[in-house]
């Protein structure tokens, strides 16, 4: 039976509303404007080298966990006020991950048991609606005078918006070594 193997987590206020998993030395960006669109209508998207996910807000503090697995979870795992999104194929040539915004915002050491492969990755999302309104009021908020009112939002509403990422291997990459021909 599929166990957890690891957790890692990250909160940040995503660049851009953009919070990326990809293996440490793929940043070819090969599909990402297709991928990025695809996540700004459903959540999650991946290109089959990063998996992007598009976040509703940027002020407020966002979490995202990532659990690698020993095999395919159960959806009746996940607590209740989890909605799945998507799931989604990433290829990691060096079984070592990065997780992040792009900018300034990231954590590495993701390196599930198996090493390279191809995973597969369910995503599952909470608060979304919630941090829209709350990123909405502290929109409204600011100005000349927002300091203060502006950072009780902060720590009110802070990480109200959580995504879930659970991966497992699923198989070896396929074998790209071009010297037999």
């Amino acid at each position: 039976m599929p166990s957890p193997y690891a957790s890692y987590e990250l909160t940040l206020r995503p660049d851009h509303r953009i919070v990326i998993l990809r293996d440490i030395d793929c940043d070819a960006a090969v599909g990402d404007t297709s991928a990025i669109e695809h996540a700004a209508r459903d959540v999650a998207a991946g290109n089959g080298y990063a998996l992007y996910l598009h976040t509703v807000q940027n002020l407020l503090a966002t979490q995202v966990r990532v659990e690698t697995w020993t095999g395919p979870p159960a959806d009746e795992g996940v607590d209740i006020g989890w909605t799945g999104a998507a799931a989604v194929d990433l290829d990691c040539p060096t079984g070592l991950l990065v997780l992040g915004d792009g900018m300034s915002a990231s954590i590495d050491g993701i390196d599930p048991p198996e090493g390279p492969g191809r995973y597969r990755i369910a995503v599952y999302h909470q608060g979304r609606e919630r941090a829209e309104l709350a990123y909405r009021e502290v929109v409204h908020a600011m100005g000349p005078r927002a300091g203060r009112a502006e950072s009780e939002l902060q720590a009110r509403y802070g990480a109200v918006e959580k995504y879930l990422l659970r991966m497992w291997w699923r198989q070896a990459l396929p074998d790209t070594d071009d010297d037999d021909n």
